[in-house]
Formats: structure tokens, C-alpha cells, sequence
């Protein structure tokens, strides 16, 4: 009998297990995948909260999605993904580094825990000019583009920015986004 047949059969068991374990050395384990994924929802809650308009499979709210990529990552590059969305939204808010971006997109954009209202006032002054007034609320004196939700009072409350009064029914519009510029 030949050695020939055993020499190959060891090398490809032996490769075999390599293959096997490798993945796992480099890869994060399920605890730090966990904290990895709590860490990403809470991340793009506060890109939603913040107005920020980040997007992409790194700006998502789904846990499952986030761990289980994790899951198959290298540990680098999971820490790698953390540090970058807390640059961007560090960045978005004013507190990293360089200037206060010169566009900022504020994604169903919030008024006092409340969807803002497509009004300014009830029923008047809608669409540009509630969306200029809450720009300039938040540090940015243009209006670049916005859209509408129309009916979103069937679902959710709407608030009404000059007067705070809160919109509830299918008559109630809000927005979609508001994007502001300097």
C-alpha cells in the first residue's frame, strides 16, 4: 500500500480543521456581537433622534441584522464600525471634529416628542415655512428640501410648532424630511 493516498488524506483533514477554526479565532464571539448590536440600534436611534439623515446598511434599528453580521466579522472590523458611526454622529451633532455640517437632514423630523406638523400654525403657514421655522430652531437659516406625510394623523400625533396644539386624525399631515442648510 502506498503512503501516497494517507499523505493527502492527512493533509486535507488537516486543512479541513484549519478552515474550521480560523473563522472562529477572528471573529467576534456572541457576547461582544450582543453588545456590538445593542450599541448599532442605539447609534441609529440617535441618528434618527438627531435629525443626522445617515442611511445604509451601517444606519439601521434591526438588532438581529447587526448581530449576526457581527457574528462573521472579523473583531476589527466590528470595532471599526462602532468607532465610525460614533464619528458621524459625533460629527452630525456639533461635537466632533471640523465644522457643523453645511447641510443637515432631519428624517421625520420631532417637536417636542411629537412628529412635526406640516403647519407652522393650525392649518396655515404649512409646508416652507413651518419646515424654515424649524431650521432656524436648529442653528440652520435655509430651507434646501422637504417633504410631506400626508394623513400621518391616523397613526401618529402631530405637533404644531408655533403653538405646541397636537393634531390627531386622518386630516393631520407632518413631514417626511427637512433637510437646512447654512
Amino acid at each position: 500500500m502506498s503512503k501516497f493516498p494517507i499523505f493527502f488524506s492527512s493533509l486535507a483533514a488537516g486543512l479541513l480543521m484549519a478552515a474550521a477554526v480560523a473563522p472562529a479565532a477572528q471573529a467576534a464571539n456572541p457576547a461582544a456581537c450582543a453588545a456590538y448590536a445593542k450599541s448599532a440600534v442605539l447609534q441609529q436611534n440617535k441618528n434618527l433622534a438627531l435629525g443626522c439623515g445617515f442611511a445604509g446598511p451601517r444606519w439601521n434599528n434591526v438588532y438581529l441584522l447587526h448581530f449576526n453580521w457581527c457574528l462573521t466579522a472579523p473583531y476589527s472590523k466590528v470595532k471599526s464600525e462602532r468607532h465610525i458611526r460614533h464619528a458621524m454622529l459625533n460629527q452630525c451633532a456639533g461635537a466632533g471634529p471640523g465644522p457643523a455640517p453645511f447641510t443637515k437632514t432631519f428624517v421625520e423630523p420631532m417637536y417636542n416628542g411629537l412628529r412635526l406638523d406640516w403647519c407652522y400654525s393650525w392649518a396655515t403657514q404649512c409646508g416652507a415655512f413651518a419646515a424654515k421655522a424649524y431650521c432656524v430652531a436648529h442653528g440652520y437659516p435655509k430651507v434646501k428640501s422637504f417633504g410631506k406625510a400626508s394623513h400621518i394623523g391616523t397613526f401618529t400625533k402631530t405637533r404644531v410648532f408655533s403653538t405646541g396644539q397636537v393634531c390627531a386624525g386622518p386630516n393631520c399631515d407632518g413631514f417626511t424630511f427637512i433637510k437646512c442648510k447654512k
